[in-house]
């Protein structure tokens, strides 16, 4: 049968309307005879395209297996792929493991470490009993095995929570405890507990009153060397004399020296938030014993808190202070470089690191000190104070970073200078800056003069307030000098600027 499909389309167009229906129905009876010749071949070649595509991606898949059969990383050792987990865990505690989703083998993996399964917390996020989260952590202590636990206890915990993690006592290697009211440290028999593993104490929140007397705890934890502490001294009653490492949020200077007189082993101590200064005719200031030990030190005053001088609460700790073993030493707040040359000398310590951070610092004090310092290799300098007094600190000035430029027969400071980190507005010159890190890195003065210097290969630099951002041709030598080797950084602002250039990957 013959269609004349012009026709059609034109009598549609025109309105035509035929004196006579019949032909035009016999032709639509035809052409539904021609669908029923159609239809069933249309449904069985599209049966045979869905069977083909089917094995298509069949072989896609099988090809794909083959490709991952053939992958690098199935040749890696377990124990290689368990370092790799580790390496990329969560810090957060309750994380389970996401690589253990990939296939069986990692799955087994994940599940036969117990390391990924070591990082506990219980309470305040979960304000009611959950029972699954009670499977979660039952599933942890599970997994863990014999590992020693990472433990957190916010308030509330669910007395179930606690009981059960509480079995597991013997394994904890850290414990992180948060909360403002007293009795909730009294409240796990910490003191009458045996902990043979507890290394870590965190106290995480400052309580809202203190106790009558002080929280007498862990003094059956032989092994607790590391604390991090909140609340005035006269909060806690701890095994002070085996502690090694001693963070402290303490306002007041004479329980800062009370706390270095019980804890004579201390090799890293940092006191935060200091506000108020001491008596220096103090007994305990005047009876100080030296620090033999201590390798690591950090004073600083709360510079938006502090009610009084903080040139006298660092001359309390500078000028009472022994430490012949200190290698790293921060400061931050107002100093006088007469004290601290004074502690230098008495000490007669080797500093290979110091940190000056915001405290009105002129240029001339910081000089005073490192012409002092030839064997320093790490500097870092902040002079960031607040958005509101910046332009009040004008430390870094081209006058300082002149005398850290190196050069024969010049008065130039730490020759052992290895890492360099700034932190300022941008009160110098660009070119002075980059003549520090070239001189420093470029080798031409040993190998011309023979003088002994030491090669930079860190540079950390972050510019910030009014005067944040380098001119481009200065950016372009950092990053040219990033490309041969230099470990170097560069903000601005808020804005990280790559050291990458564009022909890099």
């Amino acid at each position: 049968m013959r269609y004349d499909m012009d026709s059609a389309l034109s009598a549609v167009r025109h309105n035509y309307s035929p004196g006579g229906v019949d032909e035009i129905t016999l032709t639509m009876a035809a052409i539904d005879s021609q669908f029923a010749r159609y239809d069933p071949e249309i449904s069985r070649l599209q049966s045979i395209l869905a069977d083909l595509h089917e094995k298509r991606a069949r072989l896609q898949l099988y090809k794909e297996c083959c490709s991952s059969i053939l992958s690098p990383v199935r040749k890696l050792p377990p124990e290689v792929l368990q370092n790799v987990f580790l390496a990329c865990r969560s810090p957060e505690p309750n994380v389970i493991p996401v690589v253990g989703q990939v296939c069986r083998h990692w799955r087994d993996l994940v599940e036969g470490t117990p390391q990924l399964w070591s990082n506990i917390s219980i309470g305040r996020t979960r304000f009611g009993f959950h029972q699954h989260y009670l499977n979660l952590v039952a599933l942890f202590l599970k997994r863990s095995a014999n590992r020693p636990l990472s433990l957190t206890i916010r308030q509330p915990a669910d007395g179930r929570l606690v009981g059960l993690v509480s079995r597991h006592a013997n394994r904890w290697d850290t414990l992180r405890l948060s909360s403002t009211d007293k009795a909730f440290y009294t409240s796990f028999g910490l003191n009458g507990r045996f902990l043979p593993m507890l290394e870590k104490l965190e106290i995480l929140e400052t309580a809202t009153e203190s106790p009558e007397e002080p929280i007498k705890i862990l003094h059956h934890a032989s092994n607790l060397r590391h604390v991090v502490l909140k609340n005035a001294l006269e909060f806690w009653d701890l095994p002070w004399s085996q502690l090694t490492r001693l963070q402290y949020d303490v306002h007041a200077t004479i329980d800062a020296v009370h706390v270095l007189r019980l804890c004579p082993r201390l090799e890293e101590c940092a006191f935060d938030k200091l506000q108020v200064m001491a008596d220096p005719d103090d007994p305990a200031i005047l009876t100080l014993r030296p620090l033999r030990n201590l390798r690591s030190l950090r004073l600083a005053v709360d510079t938006a808190n502090h009610t009084q001088s903080a040139e006298a609460i660092m001359h309390t700790f500078l000028t009472a202070l022994t430490a012949p073993s200190l290698t790293s030493l921060t400061i931050i707040g107002q100093w006088t470089p007469a004290d601290l040359s004074d502690f230098l000398a008495q000490s007669q310590c080797q500093l290979a690191h110091l940190t000056l951070g915001p405290g009105y610092m002129k240029d001339d004090k910081v000089i005073d000190v490192l012409q002092i310092l030839p064997s320093l290799s790490s500097l870092v300098l902040d002079a960031d104070i607040g958005t509101t007094r910046q332009l009040q600190n004008r430390v870094i000035t081209d006058k300082l970073l002149r005398r850290l430029i190196f050069y024969p027969d010049s008065d130039s400071v730490l020759p052992s200078l290895t890492s360099f980190s700034l932190k300022t507005s941008i009160n110098f010159e660009h070119q002075v800056l980059l003549d520090v890190i070239e001189s420093r890195w470029v080798p031409w003065v040993t190998e011309l003069y023979g003088v002994t210097v030491s090669r930079i290969s860190v540079v950390d630099l972050e510019f910030l307030g009014k005067k944040e951002k380098l001119d481009p041709e200065s950016v372009a030598v950092l990053r040219d000098l990033a490309v041969a080797g230099l470990r170097l950084s560069l903000q601005q602002g808020p804005e990280k600027i790559s050291m990458l250039t564009e022909s890099d990957p």
